[in-house]
């Protein structure tokens, strides 16, 4: 998860951060998430709890 590991750095403390930003870093967050859900969907895979997510099955079925 780099890319939340380098929002921190350009962004300091998160005791600093306005509203703004928390939305900004959760939704890298959930970026990842989906892409990493989709990931184990396209290569034959289910999520870690043995099911696909709601939010991946959504994704997947929206790049058909």
């Amino acid at each position: 998860m780099k890319a939340l590991e380098q929002f921190r750095d350009q962004h300091g403390d998160p005791a600093t951060w306005s509203v703004a930003e928390f939305d900004e870093y959760l939704e890298i967050g959930d970026q990842q998430i989906l892409a990493a859900e989709a990931a184990r969907l396209l290569i034959g895979g289910t999520s870690r709890s043995g099911k696909v997510t709601a939010a991946a099955a959504a994704w997947e079925r929206g790049t058909r």
